[in-house]
């Protein structure tokens, strides 16, 4: 494998090869959708490593979810693709029909539902257990803050896609909030949520949305004050929040359930590490396996997934389960394999963070050492498909299933799309495409899209 790392390395400075695509046909294409954009991109042949073409490979670019490739590959090569998270649910004395202390361990599953946690607590009432005499115990000490990453931003960690990083997480940390609409401008919108308060919502219908903010700001109850303008719609508007306080959250939905199945407690919800030893284990729940957890992150591009598996390996590695700790687990684990991630290169696992910069050339290099390794045929399959499903369904459709590729993008006009490209049962393409600071991101899938398709 080494030998093979070696000379893949040594064949993007020496290899010469044919190509399909030329430099001023890259430009001309540039000039056409993005004439501002910065361009990175490197294509080479899987099997031998040498490039096919490249420009700007080793220019440093914003990847933004093409970073999620680096946890995806990290966690399947030390864990294994049949890993799972598994929650706990105990006591420490049972008579009868009573328990004395309630003990929940989460570790950290970024699929964790509430009808999966109700499913676990109703273990409770199929037990004929009727009482609670002491406190309720949580235990999220596998995960250590901050719970949001460096290089996320205030904008931004309001919505579902930026939810605090935390072993205690249902639904990914976000819930639903619906503005009803209305067919007058100038009318209040009423705003309605199941879990969550809503403090104000003074929020005006509005023809114009261009020139009003909207305002959304909650505090650590999850309370939350709405503000501002919203635009004219024919129906509700459901929007998808994040949580604030999710152990706060949880607590909330453990008490209504007991309160629901009639089960007495009056004590305390106290956060605390939980030593499983010596208690009577009442229900455990586990996640399906990694690799399919893997396919959802990969195929949605999910950032919660993302940070979760990254804080995961944190706590495998060096038993801290923190970004920091699992970017260097990161490290040490692809090292072992050929990869070298730079420090203070990437800072999250999602892609949110605005500090994150790789070259074309740091993910074809992953990319190879994946295609080299145990865990091929998993990442392949677990990658977004040309036509087919994942956020390729509708891009690259006159290539139906030849395109496995990570996609990406953030608002300030970030595009990336890194992969493989199978072009016939003998030749397998890899590629890399970043783009920085294009003026309009559908123009700038479409020239990623066209470039890749003139190497296929």
């Amino acid at each position: 494998m080494k030998l093979k790392i070696i000379f893949f390395c040594l064949s993007l400075f020496y290899s010469i090869n044919i190509i399909a695509i030329t430099d001023q046909q890259l430009l001309q294409l540039k000039q056409r959708f993005i004439p501002h954009a910065q361009v990175g991109v490197i294509f080479l042949d899987a099997s031998t490593g040498k490039w096919l073409y490249k420009y700007h490979s080793n220019q440093r670019f914003n990847p933004a979810s093409n970073v999620k490739l680096i946890i995806a590959a990290s966690s399947l090569l030390y864990l294994g693709k049949n890993y799972h998270f598994t929650t706990t649910i105990a006591t420490d004395k049972k008579q009868q029909n009573i328990i004395h202390n309630l003990y929940l361990q989460f570790n950290g599953n970024p699929s964790l539902t509430k009808l999966q946690l109700k499913q676990l607590l109703k273990q409770l009432s199929i037990q004929h257990i009727q009482q609670v005499t002491g406190n309720i115990y949580l235990d999220g000490s596998r995960f250590k803050s901050p719970d949001y990453a460096s290089g996320w931003t205030q904008d931004d960690i309001k919505w579902y896609y930026s939810a605090p990083i935390t072993a205690i997480s249902i639904d990914r940390n976000n819930t639903y909030l619906t503005l009803k609409h209305t067919r007058r401008a100038g009318d209040l919108l009423i705003a309605e949520s199941k879990y969550i308060k809503i403090l104000s919502d003074n929020i005006k219908a509005t023809k114009n949305f261009n020139n009003c903010i909207f305002m959304l700001n909650m505090n650590q109850k999850n309370q939350i004050h709405l503000s501002g303008c919203w635009p004219l719609h024919k129906v509700d508007s459901v929007l998808k929040i994040a949580i604030k306080n999710p152990e706060l959250f949880v607590s909330n939905i453990i008490v209504r359930f007991l309160q629901q199945q009639d089960i007495k407690f009056n004590g305390k919800i106290i956060l605390q590490k939980i030593n499983l030893q010596h208690k009577i284990i009442i229900s455990q729940q586990n996640s399906v396996n990694l690799a399919i957890l893997v396919k959802h992150m990969l195929k949605h591009s999910d950032n919660f997934y993302a940070e979760s598996l990254l804080k995961n390996l944190g706590y495998e590695y060096y038993k801290t389960g923190s970004f920091t700790k699992g970017i260097l687990a990161e490290q040490k684990i692809l090292a072992k394999h050929g990869f070298y991630l730079a420090n203070n290169t990437v800072y999250d696992a999602s892609g949110q963070s605005y500090y994150d910069l790789l070259t074309p050339h740091d993910l074809v290099k992953l990319l190879y050492v994946v295609y080299h390794s145990a865990i091929y045929q998993t990442i392949y399959q677990d990658l977004p498909i040309s036509g087919i499903d994942g956020t390729l369904h509708y891009r690259l459709t006159k290539y139906k299933n030849i395109v496995h590729a990570k996609t990406g993008s953030m608002k300030i006009g970030n595009i990336a799309l890194s992969g493989y490209a199978k072009i016939s049962n003998k030749k397998t393409i890899i590629f890399a495409i970043l783009i920085n600071h294009a003026e309009n991101l559908h123009q700038a899938k479409k020239f990623a899209d066209i470039l890749l398709s003139k190497m296929i």
